[in-house]
């Protein structure tokens, strides 16, 4: 222990010489007595092998890069890829003993196969499977080798010690571990002191949680590194707990682990650990041979695991199953039932791996969700021994929530408002359970025999009836015989009921006019939601926050807040993370994680997020400011999350962490609701909404009935902000107007809508919906005038408010005439003209664009597009036609006086002048963007309705 602490503080010493020379100038060269042992590290693998080609690459190049190398293994290499599970883990197996990993600790779910295919593994394995507090003391259900607690390696004259420690009891089937014990991690290693004496460098390889590692590191100082697993935490960088470096690199294959563990071995000291993670999907690099391996074992699977057993168009989630039950809960169970024909089913939550998206459902959905190989045991048990049950089930380790879903039973858990069980009542077929009455329940192997620590009395009646999955494989496939699909939903046969009289503990923080609750946060933001996400948002001081549906669950009932409460309503106890990200990340999580779950699945604060549903599916997801403003996808941002989130890949948002210690959610809450100013209370559905497609472009649905175009509401309304409404007008009258209503116009406006009319083959007109927000109603009147004019047609616009006519604009309409191009002999004398005060010809500022002649006006008259062969004061006075209409034209438009208003901001004969709102450089580059994003928009609707013609 003396040698220990000694090369703690010879440590400590020659860190700070090192930095005051670097500081001072002084050049520190490489040392002949440093070295640097470089340990790559894996943890809760998973049987994801897909990207091992890239991880072995990887391993490969690091190592062959350094002089001092090992690759070591946390534990949980099986269960969770049927690829893998199916073939009892002998796949990975022979990837890892390819990839030379140097020794691996033993996982809880390395137990999950049965002691048989346990000890194959172990046999099989080139590596070291190593736990100092796994002891055979018993009759195993086959001879089962004791592991070694340890392994010392000579890595090129250097002495490294891996130390390794397992989950105790081990998270698997009891009959897994049958004659085998586990003592306590904690005090096991204690007894392990000599190996710092006995090594240069010793490591603690552990599969026993991120909070056991930091307790491990509180009681015990004579390791140079932890290595962790079990919890799936993702440490983007070490975590020192009293002077002890942390690792883990979270789970399912994501990152790799790259520490550096620099020893000084003429002081006989570690004088530093740095370690990073290498996200997996960022390597390019491929091993080819290991690859080739993988694509083996996949291709070998894929004819069994592609079967098509049904179709779902529901999907099967997981959604709220700690709070009550879920559709693939409801699956699960029924199939239970229907292979039994027991009166009631079981099955836990924890043994539900994964959801199962809506679409064709294959065998490989079934072993993805429960790759665990339990059985089904059947038992006669009462109804009182349930009830015993389901108490044990809701508070057992003090987690108060839902862990067994269900089929024949209805079951409702009576708690106070800090959420501590108080009763339960049960039901089956509407009636109430009587104690007395007796009942053949179907419940996994797994339950039956003790895991988690249930206790099912009762009297065995088939100990083994078959397999979960296979359970479920045949469920799914009688139901789609019968012609139906494998749609499940939360049918209410589980609920939580708050008993608001019964006596609490805790002291008053706050209170609550409305109350708080997690309901409907499949649909939205919630109360509850808000609260906690606005919390941690403040006690972390970050950009925003968001935390995932299942970490927001239960309710706050109106009247007070008490301490007590927040902590119990916070089950899992999660800390607090804050990493950097971009708006695109968060945008792309969020839009994934809906999308897997079918609802909304991230509760938020700081910003606002619209999911865009289409046919029962999302498809995009718009992120805004609380403004309205749009989120810069570009821009970084600091987020605030839970542990767990942080740790699991699809939750992930960033590798690089802001701050550390913020410490549970809860106690974020308590402090939150302690400094507010009143009653909490919030408005919920405000921050997260479900929306039909919102468009850029929406073509208009209407109804034309003697001359006048209404629109539907439904077309607007799908219209995003800045959107464009068409509004395509049929071309057989002459005399037509669109008509907007009040309600109509105020949307337009809201979303800063551009209104395009448009008359195929002769003319359409952008109007900007903001140039009317003072106005009660619009009315856009076209008349297309019987006046002979080679090159265009002749057009009489108005516009209206109600009864009231609009003379002039503050923002330009743009006006774009399609040409007859047989007529135009100079492109560059065409221009937009129209009729003036005194019913002469005067010409706009006209572009050219691909068959079109495009102006803008600040006024409303008769217009149409003529050729000017001389530019001279009298340019603009050439009538439409010929010479010999003159007559003609200056007649028929003579009723159209005091339509065009004061010409002075107008262009003049010269036909030089722009509107006021397009005079400058950026307002030409803007007008050109423009015209060719409205000609492109034209052409592609006018080519879309002449192919569908």
């Amino acid at each position: 222990m003396e040698r220990a602490v000694l090369r703690r503080s010879l440590g400590f010493i020659i860190t700070f010489c090192i930095m005051f020379f670097a500081i001072a100038g002084t050049v520190y060269g490489e040392d002949d007595d440093l070295v640097r042992l470089k340990v790559l590290h894996t943890n809760d693998l998973h049987a994801k092998i897909d990207e091992f080609g890239k991880i072995a690459a990887y391993i490969d190049a690091e190592r062959e890069s350094a002089d001092h190398s090992l690759y070591l293994d946390a534990g949980d290499i099986f269960s969770g890829n049927p690829v893998v599970d199916l073939q009892y883990g002998s796949p990975i197996i022979e990837l890892l003993n390819n990839m030379e990993v140097d020794a691996m600790t033993i996982g809880n779910h390395e137990f999950d196969y049965g002691q048989a295919e346990t000890v194959k593994r172990m046999e099989q394995s080139n590596f070291p499977w190593l736990s100092a507090n796994t002891y055979v003391t018993g009759d195993t259900t086959v001879p089962f080798p004791k592991p070694k607690p340890y392994e010392i390696f000579e890595v090129n004259g250097v002495t490294v010690g891996v130390f390794a420690l397992t989950q105790a009891p081990p998270a698997t089937g009891p009959a897994n571990i049958v004659g085998i014990e586990f003592g306590d991690p904690i005090e096991v290693a204690k007894e392990y002191e000599r190996l710092a004496d006995e090594t240069d460098i010793l490591i603690a390889l552990t599969h026993i949680g991120y909070p056991e590692d930091r307790e491990l590191a509180e009681e015990v100082d004579f390791f140079d590194v932890i290595i962790g697993a079990h919890t799936h935490t993702t440490l983007t960088e070490p975590a020192i707990v009293n002077g002890t470096p942390i690792v883990q690199t979270g789970s399912n294959a994501q990152n790799i682990g790259n520490v550096t563990v620099t020893y000084d071995s003429e002081a006989d000291e570690v004088i530093g650990v740095d370690g990073f993670l290498q996200p997996v999907e960022d390597l390019t690099e491929i091993d080819s041979e290991i690859q080739g391996l993988v694509d083996k074992y996949n291709g070998e699977m894929d004819e069994i695991l592609s079967e098509e057993i049904g179709e779902t168009s529901t999907g099967l989630d997981r959604n709220n199953f700690h709070e009550t039950d879920s559709s693939i809960g409801n699956f699960w169970t029924d199939a239970m039932r229907h292979h039994t024909g027991a009166d009631i089913a079981f099955t836990n939550t924890g043994g539900i791996r994964a959801d199962i998206a809506p679409g064709t459902l294959t065998v490989r959905d079934i072993y993805t969700v429960e790759p665990f190989e339990n059985e089904i045991m059947t038992m006669e048990i009462t109804g009182a021994a349930l009830k015993d049950v389901i108490h044990y089930s809701y508070t057992r380790d003090g987690r108060n929530q839902i862990d067994l879903q269900t089929s024949g039973l209805h079951y409702t858990i009576i708690t106070d408002r800090n959420g501590q069980y108080l009763d339960a009542r049960l039901e089956k077929d509407g009636k109430p359970v009587k104690d007395d009455e007796t009942f053949v329940l179907a419940v996994s192997d797994f339950l039956a025999s003790g895991g988690s620590g249930y206790n099912f009395v009762g009297e065995v009646v088939e100990p083994l009836t078959g397999k979960m999955t296979e359970a479920m494989i045949n469920y799914a496939k009688y139901l789609t015989e019968q012609g139906e699909k494998v749609d499940f939903y939360n049918e209410g046969r589980i609920a939580i009921e708050v008993d608001d009289g019964a006596p609490v503990e805790g002291e008053v923080i706050g209170s609550t006019n409305n109350g708080l609750s997690s309901k409907n946060k499949e649909q939205g933001d919630t109360g509850l939601g808000n609260l906690y996400t606005d919390a941690v948002r403040a006690w972390t001081d970050a950009d925003f926050a968001i935390l995932n549906g299942s970490s927001v669950t239960g309710s706050i009932p109106a009247g007070d807040i008490l301490d007590k409460q927040i902590e119990a309503l916070d089950r899992h106890g999660n800390e607090i993370v804050a990493v950097k990200t971009t708006g695109k990340k968060l945008k792309e999580m969020i839009l994934t994680q809906s999308q897997y779950a079918n609802q909304v699945d991230i509760q938020v604060s700081g910003f606002h997020y619209s999911l865009i549903e289409e046919n029962g599916k999302f498809i995009d997801v718009y992120l805004t400011l609380p403004d309205g403003s749009p989120l810069d996808l570009n821009a970084e941002y600091v987020v605030a999350y839970n542990d767990y989130m942080h740790g699991a890949p699809f939750y992930n948002i960033g590798t690089e962490t802001v701050g550390s210690n913020f410490g549970p959610v809860w106690k974020s809450v308590v402090d939150f609701v302690k400094k507010h100013d009143g009653p909490i209370d919030y408005e919920e559905g405000s921050r997260i909404k479900i929306s039909e497609p919102s468009d850029q472009v929406v073509q208009a649905e209407i109804k034309v009935k003697d001359g006048l175009v209404t629109v539907a509401d439904a077309s607007i309304a799908r219209l995003a902000d800045k959107g464009t409404l068409i509004i395509e007008l049929p071309s057989d009258i002459a005399k037509i107007t669109v008509h907007f209503t009040e309600e109509q116009l105020r949307e337009l406006v809201e979303k800063q809508a551009t209104i395009v009319i448009m008359r195929k083959g002769e003319v359409s007109l952008v109007i900007p919906a903001i140039e009317f927000a003072k106005n009660n109603e619009l009315s856009v009147g076209l008349e297309r005038l019987n006046m002979e004019n080679p090159i265009s047609a002749v057009y009489d616009f108005t516009i209206k408010d109600g009864e009231k006519e609009i003379t002039e604009f503050n923002h330009a309409i743009e006006m774009i005439f399609v040409l007859n191009e047989e007529e135009v002999t100079n492109k560059e004398a065409l221009r937009v003209a129209h009729l003036n005060e005194d019913d002469e010809w005067e010409a706009l500022e006209t572009f050219y664009e691909e068959g079109m002649a495009v102006a803008f006006t600040d006024h409303f008259s008769t217009f149409a597009v003529i050729e000017v062969e001389k530019k001279t004061d009298e340019e603009g006075k050439n009538p439409p036609g010929n010479s010999k209409d003159d007559e003609n034209v200056a007649a028929s438009s003579t009723n159209k006086g005091g339509k065009s208003g004061d010409n002075n901001s107008k262009a003049n004969t010269t036909g030089k002048q722009l509107p006021k709102t397009a005079t400058d450089i950026f307002n030409w580059i803007l007008i050109g963007v423009l015209l060719i994003a409205a000609s492109c928009t034209l052409y592609f609707i006018q080519r879309k309705k002449a192919s569908k013609a």
